[in-house]
């Protein structure tokens, strides 16, 4: 069974990466450019064609998702709308690493707390754990079906102590499903194991 860590904490401010990693940037409208990026802040993201030409920022409206490629492995990353009340008529995009794709997709966004930064170019270290970006000390866990238009924030992860009631969420979202709702109220799941719930519930679950 895989295992997901927390993160230490870390309160210094990033600094710029200057690593780049070869990299697939893909828009809604079905085009993509490949090229490498060494730096990813929120949502935009430093971008050059030729690995030792000048980056440029891009910014994530009309992007849909980034394929970047490390001697570690491939990272997915999605543009991914979120409502924080789901009556609210505004949304927001975050940029996060698929985990898991299925009948239900697991994401995470990695990021520092304390610094203002998320999705920093250190993530392309991946030496710590390959979803957890490397210097970050926090993480939101969001799920999506194919068929929803919106993620859903399952909890938080890391060294903050505010955070979505896991259990509570968790139960909510997978009630289709009584036997991994069980699971999850036992306590057999919690958020240090999403991956493997995810998983559960996209193959045992109808």
């Amino acid at each position: 069974m895989r295992k997901y860590f927390f993160l230490f904490l870390v309160f210094a401010t990033i600094q710029i990466y200057s690593q780049s990693n070869k990299a697939t940037i893909f828009y809604k409208n079905g085009d993509s450019i490949q090229g490498y990026i060494n730096r990813i802040n929120y949502d935009d993201v430093k971008f050059s064609k030729q690995k030792k030409g000048k980056y440029k920022w891009i910014k994530s409206d009309g992007l849909d998702k980034l394929i970047i490629y490390s001697e570690n492995g491939i990272q997915e990353r999605h543009y991914l709308e979120y409502k924080k009340k789901k009556n609210s008529k505004k949304s927001k995009t975050r940029l996060a690493i698929l985990v898991v794709k299925g009948k239900v997709n697991y994401y995470i966004e990695p990021y520092n707390f304390g610094s203002g930064f998320r999705n920093d170019g250190k993530s392309f270290g991946m030496s710590q754990n390959f979803y957890y970006d490397k210097g970050f000390n926090q993480a939101s866990l969001y799920v999506k079906r194919n068929n929803e238009k919106y993620i859903t924030l399952l909890s938080t992860s890391g060294q903050v102590v505010f955070s979505k009631n896991f259990k509570k969420t968790a139960s909510e979202y997978f009630k289709d499903c009584k036997v991994l709702v069980s699971k999850i109220e036992s306590g057999y799941y919690k958020k240090a194991n999403v991956t493997e719930m995810v998983e559960f519930y996209n193959e045992e679950c109808r």
